[in-house]
């Protein structure tokens, strides 16, 4: 990653500081901006000199100079000539330093990493998970699977569905969930689900997660009554609002009480959440917990509070 400084010309690669001229500072932007792609000398004139008409040996110097300059990092970028054309940036995305392999490999700061990241998905905050993730910022590797769920719950799909290379438990509650959402059929949904369970394919830590699931797959075949014994029984273990999943257990019984059209056992819960989340930052569940509310004001004829419910989700 190359840093542009354009209050004095310089840059910083890897933490060393190059200073340029403003013209070898412009060109080699212009080229860092279509890396990777090949440049006719004419292009690279309109756009580093559009209101003058130097000519071809104007690049050509200027080029030179900037190898020159780049010489000490052409493990990591390099200026090749295409030949009778003109010129192409290439940067080496696989090359590291001594200090960040250093980084890699270093147990402690993997584990603080994951910690970071763990945190920031617990409250909901998307954008700095996939900060976390760009290894082009952050040095630090982490595991494929936590890395392909992570992507996953973040928008990104494909990664996890297509890796060939996981085992399936490690994704099987992404397919599980990706069907509920997708999948009209509800029974063909919940007859996946219980295969899943039977073969085994599902992963310890995914539990807390499959049994909510579940419970909203009850809901989706009108089996309401199974959907409250399985809530009661999870009420057991997820006792503290500590956990990471307390949250979301009581976002599914407000479910479950809308599902029923039961005001008392709603607004007891609209008040408990409220009351929960006043105190935390959890971006997935105030999103969730909205959208509900609104969908409660809605069944009252409310529709102004319903509006109000959910308006900051739109803009």
């Amino acid at each position: 990653m190359i840093l542009f400084q354009v209050d004095n010309y310089s840059i910083t690669i890897h933490g060393q500081t190059i200073d340029l001229l403003r013209k070898e500072y412009l060109l080699l932007k212009y080229l860092y901006m279509n890396a990777n792609k090949a440049l006719s000398r004419n292009h690279i004139l309109e756009g580093v000199w559009p209101l003058q008409s130097p000519s071809d040996r104007t690049v050509d110097d200027h080029i030179y100079r900037l190898r020159k300059k780049l010489k000490p990092y052409r493990s990591f970028l390099t200026i090749e000539t295409m030949k009778g054309y003109g010129y192409c940036l290439r940067i080496n995305n696989t090359y590291v330093t001594n200090e960040e392999t250093h980084l890699r490999n270093n147990v402690e700061i993997q584990s603080l990493y994951e910690q970071l990241i763990s945190k920031y998905h617990l409250y909901g905050n998307g954008q700095a998970v996939r900060n976390l993730l760009d290894e082009k910022v952050f040095t630090v590797q982490m595991e494929e699977s936590i890395r392909a769920r992570l992507s996953f719950f973040n928008g990104d799909f494909s990664s996890l569905l297509k890796n060939k290379d996981l085992p399936i438990k490690e994704k099987s509650f992404c397919y599980l969930s990706f069907y509920a959402l997708v999948n009209t059929d509800h029974y063909y949904n919940y007859g996946l689900l219980k295969r899943y369970i039977e073969k085994g394919f599902i992963d310890e830590k995914d539990l807390p997660e499959v049994y909510l699931l579940s419970s909203f797959m009850y809901l989706q075949l009108s089996h309401s009554e199974q959907a409250c014994l399985l809530l009661k029984e999870k009420d057991a273990f997820i006792l503290n609002e500590e956990n990471g999943f307390y949250g979301f257990q009581q976002l599914w019984w407000l479910m479950y009480a809308l599902y029923i059209k039961d005001d008392l056992l709603t607004e007891e819960k609209i008040a408990e959440l409220h009351q929960f989340l006043d105190t935390k930052s959890y971006q997935r569940e105030r999103g969730l917990f909205s959208l509900l509310k609104g969908f409660y004001y809605i069944q009252l004829n409310k529709e102004k509070q319903a509006l109000d419910s959910v308006q900051h989700l739109l803009f």
